[in-house]
């Protein structure tokens, strides 16, 4: 119909919002393989770490970095970073 359209998405790109077919589509705008809020696919839900800010690497859920007083010790994104710290200690 004389209207461009998203016939398919590169790599780990997707059309989440599917607006492929609008005439003002953004086309395969989340990067499931490092977007925190589509960790994965579309629908996943968002990444979240206790103590921490959450990331994607590769499509599932890792931590960007610990807030102040907390460390990753098991380095298991799951329970964010576990291990709250006295000052100048780090894990033992």
């Amino acid at each position: 119909g004389g209207v461009c359209v998203v016939a398919s998405c590169q790599g780990e790109f997707a059309d989440c919002n599917a607006d492929g077919d609008s005439p003002d589509n953004d086309g395969c705008e989340i990067d499931t393989a490092h977007d925190a809020n589509h960790c994965g696919a579309c629908d996943a839900s968002p990444c979240g770490v206790p103590h921490g800010t959450p990331d994607c690497a590769g499509g599932v859920c890792s931590i960007r970095q610990c807030d102040d007083g907390y460390r990753d010790c098991n380095f298991e994104a799951q329970d964010g970073c576990e291990q709250p710290l006295a000052k100048g200690r780090d894990c033992d």
